[in-house]
């Protein structure tokens, strides 16, 4: 909605870039068929996935998402997550819930930023992130 979680996406694809990871994908989940993001999960060890809140809870296209990797269950995958709030959350919360529920290999402590990501100190916690990521990938 307001480009948020969109900008914490580039700043994370830059520390697992920067870290070593060759090929780094950002899809925005409202414009990328579901279906063609479950098929580069398939392809890559590595996922990241980044959430905004949306009325308490996560964007619909993105709980679709998050509920075909459950159901799919890829294997030998290195998740992470992060995402935006402004009020009460919702995004990452809901995200932590899907990643109990499915049992996801988590490499590194989720990143919950309130509004903007322009607080170094946000910054810096995204693209590390992104560096987590990346190592545990390269194992």
């Amino acid at each position: 909605m307001h480009g948020n979680t969109a900008r914490m996406a580039e700043i994370v694809a830059r520390g697992a870039a920067e870290a070593g990871i060759k090929e780094v994908k950002v899809y925005d989940v409202a414009k990328t068929e579901v279906s063609f993001i479950m098929s580069d999960i398939w392809k890559y060890k590595g996922v990241i996935i980044g959430a905004c809140a949306h009325y308490g809870s996560m964007f619909p296209n993105m709980t679709l998402l998050v509920h075909e990797i459950n159901e799919f269950k890829p294997k030998d995958k290195c998740y992470a997550t992060f995402g935006g709030m402004s009020w009460s959350g919702g995004g990452v919360k809901t995200l932590a819930k899907y990643a109990e529920e499915g049992k996801w290999n988590l490499v590194t402590e989720s990143v919950e930023v309130k509004g903007a990501p322009i607080r170094e100190e946000d910054w810096d916690k995204l693209y590390n992130l992104g560096k987590a990521v990346a190592e545990a990938v390269k194992g």
